[in-house]
């Protein structure tokens, strides 16, 4: 879970989401989409009384508070939208009976838009903590009532006139009637009267239909898109769909094409490669022979034919490295004998042809010194700040009397993000504690196909793809 916020002050304000966000993940489930249940935090008490929130939403948490304008405009809105969608949608439940009071009063409760404070914003997805808001509202300010032409008339009017001027209007308007009675008299005929017109009854417009109006569906962000697509493609649960479109849409460094990336960013690579003398075993021959070569310690005719283990396991090796971006060392340590490694030195990009030459050239020699192999690579890591893969390439267990477990634990205590993964030739298990000790996995091969697949697999989180 990644955490969000520990709050250690005015922790009262947290006591209603504690008490029933069990109950509101509950009906979010149960009927609300994905996005909606990654919208509230999940908070613990802490014994010192302090609540720390978490949530399975990958990310850097930034408070809505800090964003600058544009960035708190578009995630308030985001925020918005999803607060009244699950408004909708309770209010429906309710209608349809099927979710109590109750529970419609705890979603109009979580929907109700919280503190700013408590809001958090993880890979452009709003994260609420606390809920409901504690603080008010704003109160919008009402506008000044409007005022009335006749009262700024009423207030520019200018105080009585002088009665001889009341007077004189009065004149004035009693002259202009005169004038009118005498030009309608000349108008009308005395005995004709004007028609009068009918009284007829005007039917109202009617009303203009209102159109309907579309309300937009908001576009799914990229996490949705890839959470929707993972559920529905391969079946995933919601948290597991969470972490692969984590990885999808936040690739680690050593998944990112050269291009997109620095070159000090770049992942160490190093292969150790067992040059032992049981390394001219054909990969054909069955177990009980193979048990019979170390019990007895004979040979017999045949046991060396092609494809033998050296030559299988040099084939597949010049494939990777051919794969292995351009903007990355390698550098190879062959263990031939006891007290007898060899190591090519950091290979740059520009020299992989040299290195391909150097892995056709490696032929079996004597004994197995997977420890002492291990402690050359641990010498040779010069960047702790790297991402750093080991293959170890090996069919056999140690033969040169010393630990390589140990050699291994020593290596991940001084590089903490180094990690050796095992190509186990013919499932000795001899390097299963060596993977295991620093974080690696084991890929077991017993025939020629086999090996090639695995060592694909033991260097796919280090080859990112679409990069040609």
């Amino acid at each position: 879970m990644n955490r969000v916020l520990r709050l250690t002050s005015d922790t009262q304000k947290a006591d209603y989401s504690l008490k029933n966000q069990q109950e509101l993940l509950a009906l979010l489930t149960q009927y609300f989409p994905a996005k909606y249940q990654y919208l509230f935090a999940h908070g613990e008490q802490q014994p010192d009384g302090a609540i720390i929130w978490s949530t399975s939403v990958s990310g850097h948490p930034v408070s809505l508070s800090s964003l600058d304008k544009i960035e708190f405009s578009n995630n308030h809105r985001l925020l918005c939208e999803r607060l009244n969608d699950i408004q909708t949608r309770a209010n429906k439940l309710l209608e349809e009976k099927l979710i109590t009071q109750e529970q419609h009063l705890l979603l109009k409760k979580a929907s109700a838009f919280p503190d700013t404070e408590s809001v958090y914003i993880i890979n452009n997805q709003p994260v609420i903590t606390w809920w409901p808001r504690m603080s008010p509202l704003a109160v919008p300010i009402p506008a000044p009532a409007s005022i009335q032409p006749a009262a700024l008339i009423a207030a520019a009017a200018a105080p009585d006139r002088n009665r001889w001027l009341a007077s004189f209007g009065f004149l004035i308007l009693l002259l202009l009637f005169a004038l009118l009675f005498s030009w309608l008299r000349g108008c009308f005929d005395p005995k004709t009267l004007p028609a009068v017109a009918e009284n007829t009854h005007v039917e109202p417009a009617p009303k203009p239909i209102p159109e309907s109006v579309l309300v937009p569906v908001n576009p799914l962000t990229p996490m949705e898109k890839c959470l929707q697509a993972e559920i529905q493609k391969h079946g995933r649960t919601d948290a597991r769909g969470n972490s692969v479109c984590n990885v999808k849409l936040n690739p680690p460094v050593r998944k990112v094409c050269p291009v997109n990336r620095k070159p000090q960013d770049a992942p160490q690579v190093l292969i150790i490669f067992d040059a032992s003398y049981s390394m001219n075993m054909s990969m054909n021959l069955t177990k009980q022979q193979i048990d019979y070569i170390e019990e007895s310690g004979k040979l017999f005719a045949g046991w060396d034919v092609e494809p033998r283990r050296i030559n299988v396991a040099k084939k597949a090796l010049g494939e990777i490295v051919k794969n292995i971006p351009n903007d990355t060392n390698i550098i190879t340590i062959v263990a031939a004998d006891c007290e007898k490694i060899q190591s090519t030195g950091n290979i740059t990009p520009n020299n992989r042809s040299s290195l391909l030459s150097f892995i056709k050239r490696i032929e079996p020699d004597g004994g197995t010194p997977l420890a002492d192999s291990i402690t050359q690579a641990n010498r040779s890591i010069k960047d702790n700040n790297r991402d750093t893969i080991i293959i170890l390439i090996s069919d056999g267990v140690e033969s040169c009397e010393k630990d390589p477990c140990a050699a291994a634990r020593a290596l991940k205590r001084a590089h903490p993000k180094a990690v050796i993964n095992v190509i186990d030739i013919m499932g000795s298990g001899a390097g299963n504690c060596v993977a295991q000790a620093t974080g690696g996995k084991v890929f077991t091969a017993t025939n020629a196909k086999d090996v090639a697949m695995m060592m694909e697999k033991a260097f796919n989180d280090y080859i990112p793809e679409g990069c040609n």
